[in-house]
């Protein structure tokens, strides 16, 4: 739900960059004000985007996983992630590392699924104390 919700944001930031061009073409008051306002919101919006990916790739990612027995499924998941790890390029503007990343994976995607976005790496244990719960004064 975050990622779609990030993704949608950053789509509309996206348009508001492009009312930001089309003010500053048309010659408005202030340009260096708008130009300014314009950077902000461009890079809120590849803010957005980049986590949004990030998010969407790692459920991605475990749906791969979950699915590998399956080639058909499998097929399905990885096309996905595909175009998100595409998308990702672009939002990066063609980074080297990130292309690297998406070449990679196009190679071997069991491969790549072994080493990238696999939360499996890391675990937490979390135990409730009650005894230092302290309840509102209020």
């Amino acid at each position: 739900d975050a990622g779609l919700r990030l993704e949608d944001s950053a789509a509309l930031a996206f348009k508001a960059v492009d009312f930001y061009e089309q003010a500053i073409s048309a010659g408005c008051d202030r340009v260096d004000d708008v130009r300014s306002q314009l950077e902000i919101t461009r890079q809120m919006a590849l803010t957005m985007r980049m986590k949004s990916l990030h998010f969407l790739e790692t459920l991605a990612a475990q749906d791969a996983r979950m699915v590998m027995h399956d080639d058909k499924q499998f097929a399905l998941v990885t096309k996905r992630l595909e175009s998100l790890l595409k998308k990702d390029v672009e939002n990066q503007n063609g980074r080297a590392e990130v292309r690297q990343k998406l070449a990679h994976f196009q190679r071997d995607p069991k491969g790549w699924l072994n080493t990238n976005l696999c939360p499996r790496d890391f675990e937490t244990t979390t135990t409730l104390d009650w005894s230092k719960w302290v309840p509102r004064q209020d």
